[in-house]
């Protein structure tokens, strides 16, 4: 989020979270639950996918495209799709979840829904999978440069 192309807010934020966890998962050889371990074309296929989702969304849809980047990387790691039951169901859960803590009564901040989307997505690995990784979420690096930062109403403040 440090890096100069990505703007205080914006739909570059979007692939932040599949493309975190996706790698994440991947260096520490975790496994989905197909056996299979996670591969570049998974990450890239993360990238891919939260890429497409547009700026505004938050407040023109009703829906946060890092909050959607959370059930595009349950989808990918389950390998859902429109006609797997579960599989689908997880990915809506873990999307449902992240959206439910984005929606904070606060101003929106694309790094704060990043950073809720990236703990709600490692709660529910560990929850539904028993996959646990390791997380130490630090105040946030921004507080000084977003001038419509909430300060102590923020989670990461």
């Amino acid at each position: 989020m440090r890096h100069p192309k990505f703007k205080m807010y914006g739909p570059e934020h979007h692939v932040l979270t599949p493309a975190v966890i996706l790698t994440t998962m991947k260096n520490n050889n975790i496994k989905k639950p197909s056996g299979e371990l996670i591969t570049l074309f998974d990450i890239k296929e993360g990238i891919r996918r939260a890429s497409r989702l547009p700026g505004g969304w938050c407040g023109f849809y009703g829906t946060c495209g890092a909050g959607m980047g959370s059930g595009i990387t349950i989808s990918i790691f389950t390998g859902a799709t429109p006609a797997k039951a579960r599989e689908r169901t997880l990915a809506n859960q873990m999307t449902s979840i992240s959206l439910s803590k984005i929606a904070d009564n606060l101003e929106h901040c694309c790094k704060r829904s990043v950073k809720i989307s990236i703990c709600e997505t490692l709660n529910f690995l560990e929850e539904k999978f028993d996959i646990k990784m390791n997380y130490q979420s630090k105040s946030c690096y921004f507080l000084n440069s977003n001038p419509k930062c909430e300060k102590e109403n923020c989670l990461f403040y």
